[in-house]
């Protein structure tokens, strides 16, 4: 998951949180939610990423 959250290929900014899309050690794909409270990135949200349809 840091993996992913170190070095995306993709990044997705909404309102309030922001989406990565990045490989784990082992080149699985992830998806990784980022929210920012106090000026701290928190990982709120980690899952292997489904392709879109």
């Amino acid at each position: 998951m840091l993996q992913a959250y170190r070095n995306p290929v993709r990044v997705l900014e909404f309102d309030e949180l922001a989406m990565l899309i990045g490989s784990d050690q082992a080149v699985r794909m992830l998806e990784v939610g980022l929210a920012t409270a106090e000026g701290i990135e928190l990982i709120v949200h980690a899952m292997t990423a489904v392709p879109s349809s």
